[in-house]
């Protein structure tokens, strides 16, 4: 934080000015227009503005207002204006001084030393019971006094002189450490956390300490005793009935109006241990006051942080064994599971876990083991009937084929000679090339079949829920993307098939709307029938021709429109099979511009 801003648009003016004030050990800022000005302000602090009030932009009396709109920064306006109006103006928007141009470098100095004495003389500053002598480099809390570290201290400073203001961590680390510091950010965020730590001890003293009577009680006693000294005379003094004053002794010295109340640590008149005296004066005489403290506070307040640090103690234990137990047990119990996954060697059922944290972890594993092993198993039953299939269609065909090359070579060596015998062999030969190409067929389905292995789960589910998932999935994404997703539906029902996998036919439907749309908006809608319902996706940028649309739904097929996008030319084809496995249909149409593919799916009965 700078000691003095210099608001001046002419830089010879504010430059000459800055020498000087340098010359006198002040830190200076300087600002060339009213927004450069406050923004120094707000970001660092200053202890006096020194303001122009000709500055391009914000004039110097709007500065002004500003800046003690918001604290009570001496102002000291430097101006070529000098009619009344003018001064009368500066000194009623907060102004400390109003000076005119051209002015006596001495006088200015003078006056800046001055503000600087009056203000900042004792250099103190306080926030109710919290006094920080930045001289002395003490800091003191409800009348007794915090040991701080330096950084602590300084720190402590900052914050005061900014209160009101937000300082972020940079800002503040560069002000203790400086720019060139080799500590650690985090260094920052452990001595405020020293700092909390210090003030929430002092503040839980003095709460349990209570006002200024319960903490000295023995002030109280001395009060009532001054009183009856007051009333009855000296003389007539009884200490019966009073527990902390032990001995009353007159000095016989005179003092002048009021009293000194005045108490002198130490047991130089010790009568009970724990012995200090206070003097006072009565009505132009001093007495001293002999006195005990009673101890007991002080062992209460030992046995009530021992018994706060005890319970802190329980509780961190209890936190580090509900920790051990509930979170890092069960998790060393799954972290091996992955890895035994991968490699195909967890075959025994996963423990049923009932933990709040990894119970559904734990059983989502188990069904993914499940899935894993059934489709090993189903995997082996497909091998053994591949393996026993490709035996049986070798053997079948050989058969055919045999006689085919037998009648092929007939006809090459003119075997036969009637015409009658040769139709009947080209015949035969026709006849058993279609044995072989049913063979052909047969063998081509079960690939077909193996090749796409799919299940379907014929349960019962609300559209709603398949909405929801759907939604959930895409509408973040899009929005990130600009695209512009649209949901309608007006009704829900009970559909009929496999929430999963009506869910993957969609997303296939939305993704090949993303990957191959314009990228506008794309559309979900929902229309019901008497006994199903359509789920129709369509999306805006369609390039497919008319003459395409047929051929969508085959394997392998890809459009005009792919260009470099990657793809397969599966995922409608799937979907297909999986519609006609559930009961449905899937068809495709393009509108204008528009392309539009949809799922029908059936009611649950």
């Amino acid at each position: 934080m700078a000691d003095i801003l210099i608001v001046e648009d002419n830089r010879e003016l504010s430059g000459l000015l800055c020498d000087f004030l340098k010359g006198e050990r002040y830190s200076v800022a300087v600002a060339e227009s009213g927004e450069q000005a406050l923004a120094i302000y707000n970001r660092e602090g200053v202890k006096l503005v020194i303001l122009d009030i000709m500055l391009p932009g914000m004039d110097g009396f709007a500065v002004c207002k500003k800046i003690r709109s918001g604290g009570n920064t001496p102002i000291l306006i430097v101006s070529a204006k000098t009619a009344k109006e003018d001064k009368l103006n500066g000194l009623l928007q907060g102004a400390d001084d109003y000076i005119e141009k051209p002015y006596d470098i001495d006088i200015m100095l003078a006056k800046i030393d001055g503000i600087f004495k009056r203000r900042y003389a004792f250099d103190t500053l306080s926030d109710g019971e919290l006094f920080v002598n930045r001289a002395a480099r003490t800091v003191t809390k409800g009348g007794r006094e915090i040991e701080m570290r330096a950084k602590e201290f300084d720190l402590l400073v900052l914050l005061l002189e900014n209160r009101g203001r937000a300082l972020d961590k940079e800002y503040i680390f560069e002000q203790i450490w400086g720019s060139d510091s080799f500590s650690e950010p985090q260094t920052l965020t452990v001595h405020i956390k020293w700092l909390r730590e210090k003030f929430l001890c002092a503040n839980l003293f003095l709460a349990y300490c209570g006002d200024f009577s319960r903490e000295r009680p023995y002030r109280v006693e001395v009060s009532r005793i001054a009183k009856e000294i007051g009333r009855n005379g000296f003389e007539a003094l009884s200490l019966e009935g009073y527990r902390y004053v032990v001995n009353v002794e007159k000095i016989g010295e005179e003092v002048s109006d009021g009293y000194w109340d005045i108490a002198v640590g130490g047991s130089v008149y010790s009568f009970e241990g724990n012995c200090d005296y206070l003097i006072r004066g009565i009505e132009g005489i001093l007495y001293r006051f002999d006195y005990i403290v009673d101890a007991g506070d002080g062992r209460r307040i030992v046995f009530l942080v021992n018994i706060v640090l005890g319970i802190m103690g329980l509780l961190i234990f209890g936190i580090l064994f509900y920790v051990r137990s509930q979170i890092l047990r069960p998790l060393k119990e799954l972290v091996d599971v992955p890895r035994q996954l991968s490699r195909g060697m967890l075959t025994v059922p996963i423990k049923e876990n009932k933990n709040r944290f990894f119970g559904q972890l734990a059983w989502g594993m188990d069904l993914l083991r499940e899935s894993m092993e059934e489709q090993k198993k189903q995997a082996l039953r497909q091998q053994q009937e591949h393996e026993t299939m490709l035996s049986s269609l070798s053997h079948d065909i050989k058969t055919p084929l045999s006689a085919i090359k037998l009648y092929a070579k007939a006809l090459e060596r003119g075997l036969y000679e009637e015409r009658g015998r040769q139709l009947e062999i080209m015949g035969n030969i026709g006849k058993k090339a279609d044995e072989i190409e049913v063979y052909v067929g047969q063998l081509t389905k079960a690939l077909r079949e193996d090749f796409l292995s799919l299940s379907i789960k014929n349960e019962e589910f609300y559209l709603s829920a398949l909405l929801q998932e759907i939604k959930q999935h895409y509408r973040e994404s899009l929005l990130l993307a600009g695209t512009d997703f649209i949901v309608v539906q007006s009704f829900d029902c009970l559909l009929a098939g496999d929430m999963d996998r009506g869910v993957e036919v969609l997303q296939n439907f939305v993704e090949n709307a993303i990957k191959y749309g314009d990228g506008k908006w794309i559309s979900l809608d929902f229309s019901q029938e008497e006994d199903c319902v359509l789920a129709t996706v369509r999306n805006s940028g369609c390039t497919l021709f008319d003459s395409e649309l047929p051929h969508i739904f085959e394997s392998f097929w890809r459009g005009s429109n792919v260009g470099a996008v990657p793809g397969s030319g599966l995922g409608l084809f799937i979907c297909r099979q999986l519609m006609h496995r559930m009961g449905g249909e899937v068809f495709a149409a393009r509108e204008g511009d528009v392309f539009a593919v949809t799922a029908v799916f059936g009611k649950a009965l």
